[in-house]
């Protein structure tokens, strides 16, 4: 595996709006990850601070803590490298014994990239890519990333990471009963990005959660949308609303609750949300790209 030393003050110097590629790896990044496991949940908040030398290798020291003001209980758990020019990010956790890749910003449609999470690996395939322009006005390249085993479709963000966290990219194709979802991404505590699906950076969950209610599978297919696609739904289950956001959370289509129908031509291409409504149990958002 080739090595590349990077001087983090050198990082922290590159402008984040001076250039096409947005480093992850900045001193001063951070984000609140919404983690749920048996219907309970909490946030935590992760924050790039200081350096540590490994195997002679300079890196971003990583740390955790359920303090939303950054303030107290640090919790080190690995540090953090990127190759700027490769647009590769690498993870060593401070419980493996080497590093490992973590993200290919670099990837266009058709491209697969394989890494490993925690000893199983990940194979997610580049499916569609488009800018997104954060709440500072930067635009940043983002993927989106399905593995041939699941329907759900993971997005990328340049300079920000997954969608479930910046050290959790592929987690679901490995473990079943812990889920994670990013709800912000500040730097210098100047929030740059917030998920569509929530207008708060912190979220706590007691018993079932508020989202999805109780355990109700609800998928898009095909996913991507490139034609005619289906809402697959539960034969037990009694719709009382859909609607359908885009990625920056406004409300664009409400589609009448026995249509479960979706088509390309309804949507200019992206990313969406589809947010529904079961009577009595709750609700249950699912993510779906149109090309």
């Amino acid at each position: 595996m080739r090595s590349f030393v990077f001087s983090v003050s050198l990082v922290i110097c590159l402008s984040l709006t001076g250039q096409d590629y947005k480093p992850l790896v900045v001193q001063g990044n951070s984000w609140s990850v919404y983690w749920q496991s048996w219907g309970w949940g909490n946030t935590d908040y992760f924050l790039i601070n200081g350096d540590t030398m490994i195997n002679n290798v300079l890196y971003a020291r990583l740390f955790v803590t359920p303090d939303s003001l950054l303030q107290t209980s640090f919790n080190y758990i690995g540090a953090l490298r990127e190759d700027t020019l490769e647009k590769e990010v690498y993870y060593f956790n401070k419980w493996e014994s080497q590093e490992r890749l973590l993200y290919k910003f670099g990837l266009d449609v058709g491209n697969t990239v394989t890494f490993w999470w925690e000893g199983c690996q990940v194979d997610l395939d580049v499916v569609d890519v488009d800018t997104l322009t954060d709440e500072m006005g930067i635009e940043r390249r983002r993927m989106f990333m399905k593995s041939y085993f699941s329907n759900y479709i993971e997005e990328w963000i340049e300079g920000i990471g997954s969608g479930m966290g910046p050290v959790f990219p592929g987690h679901y194709m490995c473990v079943a009963d812990l889920g994670f979802e990013l709800l912000c991404y500040k730097y210098e505590e100047e929030l740059y990005y917030m998920n569509p699906l929530y207008n708060t950076c912190h979220r706590i969950t007691v018993g079932i959660d508020e989202k999805s209610g109780v355990d109700i599978e609800v998928k898009v297919i095909p996913n991507p949308v490139t034609g005619r696609s289906t809402i697959e739904l539960p034969l037990d289950v009694s719709v009382q609303s859909m609607v359908v956001y885009d990625a920056f959370g406004r409300k664009v289509f409400m589609p009448d609750t026995d249509n479960t129908v979706i088509r390309n031509t309804q949507f200019p291409p992206g990313i969406y949300i589809l947010k529904l409504e079961f009577a009595g149990k709750g609700y249950h958002s699912c993510k779906f790209v149109v090309r």
